[in-house]
């Protein structure tokens, strides 16, 4: 339930929804696991206060089921922790910022939320850490996932005020099978260490961290976007009984 007031009016809208989570795991043995999972997750709906039409006074929930299996694994007698899952999210409703309709003349549109079509995401994730030697560790991720709007999904903030010619965009801000906003496809990070210890009680170590993104959009239009992108951060510690000096650099 939410409500809201404005001008000494009150807004009142009442929501229900249904949250549950199943998952059931199976112990191959003492270093292996699999698993499968299925879930509903919802986002309360709410109220747009700065709108000129009471048809968008309101927003509704959105809601979505998860599907996932998957697998953790700690090998060669524990030096290696490997982790692997696939997973499918079928999404109604969704939540998008939009704009107002029936703005008056000189009026900066402002941002409201209105809902969509929905979307699906289809993916898998794989992570893991490697102590390779007493003194060398290697950790590491990566995910690849496809993320699109359904079909009749529409942009509000485009569609409802017409922002497209039917060229460069869709005059009815149709944004079916587009990627979703800030979601990149690929996603994948590796970091490598080096410790030891010298003489004295005094610790070392040194660790060097590579993470990279594929190219995502910042809008549901598609018609713009951040590119690739790969940082490199660097680290060297020194514990010297209580004293802990560290020398760091990002995005080198």
């Amino acid at each position: 339930s939410n409500t809201t007031s404005q001008d000494d009016v009150i807004f009142r809208e009442n929501w229900t929804e249904f949250t549950p989570r199943l998952s059931v795991d199976y112990q191959l043995d003492d270093n292996q696991m699999v698993y499968a999972s299925i879930a509903r997750g919802a986002k309360s709906g709410g109220f747009n206060n700065t709108v000129f039409n009471e048809s968008q006074r309101a927003f509704e929930p959105d809601e979505n089921w998860t599907t996932e299996v998957g697998s953790k694994n700690d090998l060669l007698n524990g030096k290696l922790r490997l982790n692997g899952a696939l997973f499918y999210t079928n999404w109604n409703d969704l939540q998008i910022a939009s704009s107002p309709i029936g703005i008056p003349a000189g009026v900066t549109p402002p941002a409201i939320v209105d809902n969509t079509g929905g979307a699906s995401i289809f993916g898998f994730e794989l992570d893991g850490a490697w102590t390779a030697t007493d003194n060398l560790s290697i950790d590491f991720a990566v995910s690849k996932s496809k993320t699109e709007y359904k079909d009749g999904s529409k942009s509000s903030r485009i569609g409802l005020i017409g922002g497209c010619d039917g060229i460069v965009c869709p005059a009815d801000g149709s944004i079916g099978g587009n990627q979703l906003q800030r979601q990149p496809e690929f996603q994948a990070s590796v970091g490598v260490e080096l410790a030891g210890e010298l003489s004295g009680g005094y610790y070392w170590s040194v660790r060097g961290d590579v993470n990279h993104q594929s190219k995502q959009f910042i809008d549901e239009l598609n018609l713009a976007w951040l590119p690739d992108r790969t940082l490199v951060n660097l680290r060297a510690n020194m514990q010297m009984g209580e004293f802990d000096v560290s020398l760091w650099a990002k995005n080198v």
